[in-house]
């Protein structure tokens, strides 16, 4: 399991360095603070290649897929990676009863399966990634076609598919590839 923390500014309530910090004993909030400053910073083209080296190497160990876990979303091309927001959401308190506080009508859960991938509905970081991961499987689907459109097998910017000397492939792509 791999988290990628995105912040944000909705997690600062009432206090600074995110959800956990409000919580801390007074004096110990350096312990729980969890600002924007720890936020993934990697663009769209290192999570694919993050990505389909786990995938590798998972296969290569021989480890086989149970599949996508449930509410996980599937990643196009991928046996083993998927992706869930586990940010928690609001639902309703089973225990409130007339005449409590109104703010404990609601509880903040760990989102449940039936919640989706994203329950919390935040906009997807890793979406540039997924772009790119389904464009690769888009042409591998077509690895045989005679249609030149598809004879490219390289990764998206590269000019010729290869790794350079330091491990690296091609120019920076945008994550509308």
């Amino acid at each position: 399991t791999v988290y990628v923390y995105k912040f944000d500014e909705v997690y600062n309530d009432g206090h600074d360095g995110g959800p956990m910090a409000g919580l801390s004993p007074e004096g110990e909030e350096h312990l729980h603070f969890l600002g924007p400053e720890y936020e993934a910073f990697h663009d769209s083209e290192f999570w694919a290649r993050f990505i389909l080296d786990a995938e590798q190497r998972l296969a290569a160990a021989g480890l086989v897929s149970a599949g996508v876990a449930g509410g996980d979303r599937a990643l196009p091309g991928c046996e083993f990676a998927s992706l869930r927001n586990e940010a928690y959401i609001p639902v309703r308190n089973p225990d409130w009863e007339e005449g409590q506080p109104e703010w404990a009508k609601m509880q903040l859960v760990y989102p449940p399966n039936e919640a989706g991938w994203n329950g919390a509905g935040h906009a997807n970081p890793l979406d540039g990634a997924i772009q790119i991961l389904a464009r690769m499987e888009e042409d591998c689907d077509h690895a045989g076609s005679d249609d030149p459109e598809f004879q490219d097998s390289s990764w998206p910017g590269d000019s010729d598919g290869a790794p350079g000397e330091d491990g690296a492939r091609g120019e920076e792509t945008s994550p509308d590839v």
